[in-house]
């Protein structure tokens, strides 16, 4: 289980955000009875959970990606494929196989996305709706981040962390 810090959101904190932009994902009918004002506390927590997941190394994406028999057989949990992918190029160097040359992936890629969906709900409001919708597609994968980052921590909890891994 996800353990509660000092600095950070406990179990309970990061179940209500996941559950937040899971409803926020679902609103169709505009958002007048929705509860924007808590939109910062979510968002922190989305912050705090990405900021965990980024601490992940490659190795692990590259297994789940890869659908690794051994883990599958220890019950590892499901990973959005979007989550999955934003981990594996997580601070990597791959080389390019057009001009074989290394390219540095960003560090702190799961950050980073969180930091943009930031960017896209901090200013939603009822009074200036996105007419579109957009905002229910950001909503979603800060429901898969935040959701990612509970159910590793369960599993974590149970297993141990990977190598190289001090905290999550």
């Amino acid at each position: 289980m996800v353990e509660e810090e000092k600095s950070g959101p406990g179990t309970e904190d990061l179940d209500r955000s996941r559950d937040y932009f899971g409803r926020l994902n679902r609103t169709y009918n505009g958002l007048d009875d929705f509860p924007l004002v808590e939109m910062p506390e979510h968002l922190a927590n989305l912050k705090f959970s990405a900021g965990r997941l980024d601490n992940l190394p490659g190795s692990l994406w590259r297994s789940v990606f890869n659908s690794d028999k051994e883990l599958m057989q220890e019950r590892f949990p499901y990973i959005p494929m979007q989550i999955v992918l934003w981990g594996l190029y997580n601070g990597e160097v791959v080389i390019s196989a057009r001009d074989s040359k290394p390219e540095m992936k960003f560090k702190g890629n799961f950050s980073k996305e969180a930091w943009i969906y930031k960017l896209f709900l901090k200013d939603l409001s009822k009074e200036e709706p996105n007419i579109r919708g957009d905002y229910r597609d950001h909503a979603e994968q800060c429901f898969r981040m935040i959701d990612a980052y509970i159910e590793l921590g369960k599993y974590f909890g149970g297993k141990g962390l990977p190598e190289g891994v001090s905290e999550f």
